[in-house]
């Protein structure tokens, strides 16, 4: 399941950050949809790959990869059938870079990370997030250009 999610060989040790988010929702052993499954590695997959464990200390973020449900994570918004819809996270010391995953959560509608250090590039697949209004990043520490797929 979750390497549709991410890719083939995703979990073989290459890469950390999706490792620490697949071992988080196994060792929870979360009894739930597939759908809620992938929504929350993904949740947790952003939390790693923004290097989660050194953002601002904010009351509302210290519930990220708690067993509450990831809609009760600050700064994680969610339609009143509990899918996430919004990402709102600025000025919160968030570094790393923005993985790819996050344009399969189906309803997202808002990511607002703006005045933070993350770095990298903006993913390419950025386009697909199908919903996607709003995207705020400016004031980070990205590089190369706006994905073209962002405006077809």
């Amino acid at each position: 399941l979750y390497t549709e999610v991410s890719y083939d060989g995703a979990f073989n040790g290459n890469n950390p950050d999706r490792l620490d988010a697949l071992n988080f929702v196994r060792d929870e052993r979360l009894c739930a949809s597939p759908t809620r499954m992938v929504q929350r590695y993904i949740a947790a997959l952003f939390y790693f790959s923004t290097n989660g464990e050194n953002w601002n200390p904010k009351d509302s973020l210290e519930d990220w990869l708690s067993p509450a449900h990831e809609c009760d994570w600050g700064g994680l918004e969610c339609t009143e059938n509990q899918v996430i819809d919004k990402i709102e996270l600025d000025s919160s010391n968030l570094s790393g870079t923005i993985p790819f995953e996050i344009c399969k959560l189906p309803l997202l509608e808002k990511i607002d990370l703006d005045d933070n250090a993350i770095g990298g590039r903006i993913p390419l697949n950025i386009g697909t997030c199908k919903n996607l209004k709003i995207l705020d990043m400016d004031n980070n520490q990205l590089v190369g250009s706006i994905p073209n797929t962002l405006f077809e």
